[in-house]
């Protein structure tokens, strides 16, 4: 008779993906689509990882300065709370520095994968989704990357790990974008913005979130 003892699965080395809504937001959203599209027709914008699309210069907190408050403060306690300082003279006073920038997405344009260097955590805040109906799909998602990419597939691309919960894991993780949403994850985490479909423009926020010793 085979014995089938228990078996224990450590899932170790996970990745942190927060994510938040930002109380009224609405509100918020308005403000902001005033001033972005004002800065839009002072700036023609940068080119980074977007491919097409509006990418304002990472000085948003300068004209903005109050709605960039209201975001850095949202995404500083969600980070605090998921950030340890395990230096062995014990936790040190530090503070966050931040830089920010403002998107505006038409249908066709999209991020290429990539990654933020010299920082800490990186956020993305949705202005306004684009979305008229609810239940729409209208692409644009955020696509995170496995860090360990490309795991399996130099092996065998069909063969995966299974998570605690059996099901399969897979090398990308995708988020639909939603008005008011904030999220935030490891700046080195390598992530892109698949093709917009909507009609209407996309707007959101990104930014990174740096470290200074207090």
């Amino acid at each position: 008779m085979t014995n089938n003892p228990e078996i224990l699965c450590m899932q170790l080395f996970s990745t942190p993906i927060l994510t938040s809504m930002v109380p009224d937001s609405g509100i918020l959203n308005v403000q902001l689509q005033a001033l972005i599209y004002a800065q839009k027709g002072q700036n023609e914008g940068m080119q980074k990882s977007n491919i097409g699309g509006w990418h304002s210069q990472d000085d948003m907190m300068r004209w903005a300065p109050n709605e960039s408050r209201t975001i850095l403060t949202h995404a500083m306690q969600m980070c605090t709370k998921y950030t340890a300082d395990i230096h062995p003279s014990g936790k040190r006073d530090f503070q966050f520095n931040a830089n920010m920038w403002a998107n505006i997405n038409q249908k066709g344009d999209s991020n290429n994968t990539h990654c933020h260097p010299g920082c800490l955590w990186s956020g993305v805040y949705y202005v306004d989704d684009g979305i008229e109906t609810n239940g729409d799909d209208a692409g644009g998602h955020l696509i995170f990357e496995d860090p360990r990419f490309p795991m399996n597939s130099m092996y065998q691309p069909d063969l995966v790990y299974r998570s605690p919960d059996g099901t399969p894991q897979r090398n990308q993780h995708s988020v639909t974008p939603k008005s008011g949403m904030l999220i935030m994850f490891p700046s080195w985490l390598r992530h892109s913005v698949r093709p917009y479909k909507g009609d209407k423009d996309r707007i959101s926020i990104a930014f990174n979130l740096m470290v200074e010793d207090g």
